[in-house]
C-alpha cells in the first residue's frame, strides 16, 4: 500500500489515550495528539528542530513516538525508517517550522529556556543571536503559547524525575 504523507501535521492526528501497565500494579497514560501536553510531544518538537543536539537516547525515543503516531493514523503501513530519520523531507510536521519566532539560521550561540512561561526570555536570547536546544515549562498553557511561537513543545516540570530522564 502507498501512502503519502504530505503536509502531515500535528492537527491531522486524533486525540487517544493510550494506558500501559508497568511493574508494582502502576499504569503510565499516553497522550497524543494537537492537545498533547506530555513529554512525548516534547521529544519529537526538540528532535525536529534540534537534531544536532540530540543525543541518542532522545533520537531513539523521537522515532519511536514519530512511529507510533504514524501507526495510529495510518495502521496498515509499514513506516519506513528513513521517514522516521527524516520526517520533515517526508512532509511531516511543516507547521512546526511556520511559526511567528524562528531561531535564527546562522546562530551565535545555544541556551536552554528553563520555567520557559510564553517565551519571553527565549525571544531576547534570540534577538542577541542564540538558538535554543531544550526548554522547560509546567504550565499548560504556557506549553501551548511557547509552542504557537516557537514550534517547540517544552517538557514539564524540570524538577521531576520523569522530565530529567527524557531531557535531550
Amino acid at each position: 500500500m502507498s501512502v503519502t504523507f504530505q503536509n502531515i501535521s500535528l492537527a491531522s492526528f486524533p486525540e487517544k489515550i493510550s494506558i500501559k501497565e508497568t511493574s508494582g500494579g502502576k499504569v503510565q497514560v499516553y497522550m497524543y495528539g494537537p492537545k498533547s501536553y506530555d513529554n512525548q510531544l516534547a521529544v519529537i518538537t526538540h528532535y525536529l528542530h534540534n537534531p544536532d543536539f540530540v543525543q541518542d537516547f532522545s533520537r531513539k525515543e523521537a522515532q519511536k513516538y514519530l512511529k507510533e503516531y504514524l501507526e495510529y493514523k495510518y495502521p496498515q503501513v509499514e513506516i519506513a525508517e528513513s521517514i522516521l530519520r527524516e520526517p520533515l523531507q517526508a512532509g511531516l510536521f511543516g507547521d512546526f517550522f511556520q511559526i511567528p519566532f524562528p531561531d535564527p539560521i546562522d546562530y551565535q550561540f545555544t541556551f536552554i529556556d528553563l520555567f520557559a512561561g510564553m517565551g519571553g526570555f527565549r525571544l531576547a536570547m534570540q534577538a542577541q543571536g542564540g538558538k535554543c536546544v531544550f526548554s522547560s515549562e509546567w504550565n499548560a498553557f504556557a506549553q501551548k503559547t511557547y509552542l504557537a511561537n516557537f514550534g517547540e513543545m517544552p517538557f514539564g516540570d524540570i524538577t521531576k524525575e520523569e522530565t530529567k530522564k527524557i531531557h535531550p
